[in-house]
């Protein structure tokens, strides 16, 4: 199972202490600083952009034009919240001709943020932003617009018409909303809430230091999800099925990175995965080096860089079976040796047509496909 690139763990969620103290007083009020009418990080001092970047709001609003609504709302976030505050709102031109719409809510220091088409007047994206008296961010999530199911195996699309729908329910342009729309989009997000929304939460100690971010992934079409707990000392993911079923749990122990001066690298990540009656499956060891860049000449003659690697993955099961994987770049080489050291089976790992799943290719030329993907890669 793999997750879908385009459900990335939002970059502010990432473990970082972060510079705040629990003693200070509100921050300064927020706005063009330095007069050229958009936000940039010349608006702010060193800490304030620290903080406007751990908690994501930067980027969300980053190179927009400064209003009077979005100084409120920069100020009111920084600050935790405005009970008094009416809800805010904002609009920008998106990307391709579309709208951003923008809605605040200071009793609950809320940020909800969505796409619309002027031109179908639908809504099509949405994404919630929730802040602590501190003004980190606290909670995360973004609806996926692309087909998810149900558990009956019913196959509903979240783009166009539901979309619009749920996106009005959260506050944006409700005016021509039924009742019978609105409570059928709410019962199939209630149902199927851990598979329509990427989503992640952190908490904080008391000096202000992002101590765990719990967040959930859809994966592609019927194969689940999974959980991914972060802290300062380990990584936990847990994978469930489409009916939420727990599958499997990975316990990441060693994670190095390490970047030398030379532009070279090497990485060494460890970890152990259980069954769902928590009994060790096996442990894994991925190394990557990065070795530089190297001249190599195609089919054609034709001279090209690339990149010199060298990754292994061993992975070692509780029946005494070893599953070994090299990576040299060009071709993926795979063993598997029993606990005699015996080989099962050697083959290589290379693309199927799709460019999408792999396949073995064994040494009498027979081919195979995979039901995995390599580790190195």
């Amino acid at each position: 199972m793999k997750i879908n690139p385009e459900y990335a763990l939002p970059q502010n969620n990432n473990i970082k202490p972060s510079t705040s103290n629990n003693e200070e007083t509100n921050v300064s009020v927020f706005n063009d600083k330095n007069g050229n009418g958009v936000v940039d990080k010349d608006d702010f001092g060193n800490e304030e952009f620290e903080k406007l970047e751990n908690n994501g709001l930067y980027r969300l609003f980053d190179g927009e034009k400064w209003t009077d609504n979005l100084k409120k709302i920069f100020t009111s976030i920084m600050n935790g919240g405005n009970p008094k505050e009416d809800i805010i709102t904002e609009q920008y031109p998106g990307t391709m001709g579309t709208e951003k719409h923008v809605l605040y809510d200071g009793k609950t220091n809320t940020l909800k943020i969505a796409g619309k088409n002027p031109n179908t007047k639908e809504y099509f994206s949405y994404q919630e932003e929730k802040y602590n008296n501190a003004g980190q961010n606290i909670e995360q999530k973004r609806l996926l617009t692309s087909p998810k199911y149900q558990k009956d195996g019913h196959k509903y699309s979240f783009m166009g018409k539901n979309t619009d729908i749920y996106v009005r329910t959260q506050g944006f342009e409700n005016n021509n909303l039924s009742t019978e729309d609105a409570n059928f989009v709410n019962k199939l997000i209630e149902d199927n809430k851990e598979f329509f929304f990427v989503k992640s939460s952190n908490k904080y100690d008391k000096n202000g230091n992002n101590t765990e971010t719990i967040a959930n992934f859809p994966l592609d079409e019927l194969e689940g999800r999974e959980e991914v707990i972060i802290k300062n000392d380990e990584t936990i993911t847990i994978k469930y099925d489409r009916d939420n079923n727990f599958i499997s749990k990975t316990k990441s122990l060693k994670d190095i990175d390490k970047y030398n001066d030379d532009g070279t690298s090497h990485s060494e990540h460890l970890s152990e995965t259980y069954d769902k009656d928590n009994n060790l499956q096996y442990r894994t060891t991925i190394i990557n080096d990065y070795l530089g860049e190297t001249v190599k000449t195609d089919i054609n003659g034709n001279e090209y860089d690339a990149a010199i690697i060298k990754n292994i993955a061993t992975r070692e099961y509780t029946n005494g079976n070893v599953y070994n994987e090299t990576n040299d770049g060009e071709t993926i080489k795979v063993e598997l040796k029993d606990k005699n050291g015996n080989i099962l089976e050697k083959y290589t790992l290379q693309y199927n047509n799709d460019l999408k799943s792999f396949e073995k290719v064994f040494e009498d030329g027979n081919h195979k496909k995979a039901d995995f993907e390599p580790l190195t890669e």
